[in-house]
């Protein structure tokens, strides 16, 4: 009689030769094949506005902090270039606070700023308006956006705030072009920031079937140009940019309007591959969100942070954000351009994400 282990043997090879074995629990799935997540969409609390920065003609284009002020960029700071004198506006950021803590607070009257650039539209001929605003103590960076021959130009220019908001001053002598990487319709150099000596510019389109080779323009402090570095493949639009923290960590803003598909040509969303998409997509083709980099000696690299994804209206109508700065660590402003309307808006920050660097306003 075999014994009890020669049984258990032959019961197991009889087993494999039939396809039957043992159950056992089923395998993890594949990450690459896992459907993203959805994550939550980030509220917008509009800050209501008054004055003449409350029409929708005032075209807001970008934002910065200048010591405790908020300063607002105009696309047209005057509407003949003709003239000398235009207008920034400012915001002190305890206004800001107290009507974020009051919903009862009365609208907000931005401070006009005098602009003076005589000799602007010599410099930048056929000029189309303010792009993006920087400040690097008293200094100023402006972006301009202008057009040649049906060609995209933009130029980078510097000029100085005194201290006391009397005026703003940019130097048209200045002028340095910015190069072109893509020649797509009303797509240009968009957003900027300041990382210690570094001015770096970033193009609108940045999107892989626009432009096979991203890039950041650098030029030092007197805006001699110092090269490219690499900037991520991400698609859509750019349309402005924090300043960085300490660690080079910045926000973009990061916009979709489906009228600009053609122009744009977007291929697949990496972001929302690898983060998960949020409500809004189900009843809009629109995107709007917060993308984070890091800018490093090798390049712009997008940060691990996931994307803000901002919350749209009931109609699912997108917003034309053109303006972005951080408010310390409680989250962020925003401005649009006249798409829907003039709108400053609050988006708060996730708990979850990393506070800003002491120096981030």
């Amino acid at each position: 009689m075999p014994s009890l282990r020669c049984l258990c043997v032959l019961l197991t090879l009889l087993l494999a030769g039939t396809g039957c074995r043992p159950s056992a629990p089923p395998a993890p799935p594949s990450t690459s094949e896992a459907t993203p997540a959805t994550y939550a969409e980030r509220p917008v609390q509009a800050l209501p506005l008054q004055g003449p920065l409350a029409r929708p003609a005032a075209e807001i284009s970008g934002l910065a902090w200048y010591n405790d002020w908020l300063i607002l960029l105009p696309q047209f700071p005057r509407t003949a270039f003709t003239a000398s004198e235009g207008r920034l506006y400012a915001i002190a950021r305890d206004r800001i606070e107290r009507t974020l803590a009051d919903s009862t607070a009365p609208p907000i009257t931005p401070r006009p700023i005098p602009l003076m650039a005589p000799g602007l539209d010599a410099h930048t001929p056929t000029f189309q308006g303010f792009e993006a605003i920087a400040f690097a103590g008293d200094r100023m960076y402006v972006l301009v956006e202008a057009t040649s021959d049906d060609a995209m130009r933009s130029y980078l220019l510097r000029g100085r705030m005194a201290a006391d908001l009397r005026e703003a001053r940019v130097d048209a002598s200045t002028a340095q072009r910015v190069p072109m990487t893509t020649d797509l319709p009303n797509m240009s150099a968009e957003a900027l920031f300041i990382q210690h000596d570094t001015v770096a510019v970033l193009h609108e389109a940045n999107g892989q079937n626009v432009h096979p080779r991203p890039q950041s323009l650098l030029f030092d402090r007197q805006l001699r140009a110092l090269g490219t570095r690499p900037f991520p493949t991400i698609e859509y639009r750019i349309t402005d940019a924090t300043a960085p923290d300490s660690a080079g960590r910045f926000w973009a803003i990061n916009y979709f309007f489906p009228g600009e598909r053609d122009v744009l040509q977007p291929g697949p969303d990496s972001l929302a591959i690898r983060f998960g998409t949020a409500p809004s997509p189900r009843r809009s083709a629109v995107v709007e969100r917060l993308v984070a980099f890091r800018s490093t000696p090798g390049g712009i690299v997008r940060a691990d942070t996931p994307p803000l994804r901002l919350q749209l209206g009931s109609d699912g109508e997108g917003r034309n954000w053109e303006g972005l700065a951080r408010l310390g660590d409680r989250g962020f402003l925003l401005a649009t351009d006249r798409f829907p309307r003039t709108m400053l808006a609050f988006v708060p920050r996730p708990a979850a994400n990393p506070p800003a660097a002491a120096t981030d306003r």
